[in-house]
């Protein structure tokens, strides 16, 4: 099957038949459909290693080897546009922005993985009116200290309540209360 524009061979791109003419645009801009493969160079072309890819802005996959992408070039230039296919076993689709930020914008956001949720970052910030979490466990492991800060906060323990440590403290500045149906110390 032959697929017009499709890049083979050198690093030239087949023009586009049709073009619309740009002030300040280039004229010999050529597109077309290739798979890559990335080198000690960085990516290029399969039919073409010498031909040196750089990954658009816009193009927020991070292409791996053998994919089919959408290239544009001019003057020795080449660019991914778009990953357009992947073989479906590769498993990790990569949106790298190196150390440029990301910032995302909606009324609603909702994320929703099948298996695992995962952050890791140097630091995570939540800043919002309300924060509910809903889960059947959860476990929190600090290996430094853990501070809450808040005028008020309010615990229910259905069935038990416990809190061990090696020292421990309850202060209050004006009335601390203790009920119970029965007590015990020591």
């Amino acid at each position: 099957m032959k697929i017009e524009n499709i890049i083979s061979g050198g690093c030239e791109l087949a023009p586009r038949k049709e073009r619309m003419e740009f002030p300040g645009i280039a004229p010999s801009v050529g597109q077309g459909l290739a798979r890559v493969i990335r080198n000690e160079d960085g990516l290029a072309l399969v039919d073409a290693p010498g031909c040196k890819l750089k990954i658009a802005v816009s193009c927020l996959v991070e292409p791996q080897d053998g994919d089919l992408v959408l290239v544009v070039g001019s003057a020795g230039h080449y660019y991914v546009l778009a990953v357009l296919e992947r073989d479906c076993e590769a498993g990790q689709v990569t949106i790298d922005l190196g150390r440029n930020r990301l910032h995302i914008k909606a009324n609603e956001l909702h994320f929703e993985a099948e298996n695992t949720l995962g952050f890791v970052a140097m630091n995570l910030r939540v800043d919002c009116e309300l924060s509910v979490q809903n889960t059947s466990t959860q476990v929190i492991n600090v290996s430094g200290s853990s501070l809450l800060n808040a005028s008020a906060v309010a615990v229910e323990a259905r069935q038990s309540y416990s809190v061990h440590t090696q020292l421990g403290a309850i202060q209050a500045s004006a009335l601390l209360k203790v009920d119970g149906a029965q007590l015990h110390f020591g």
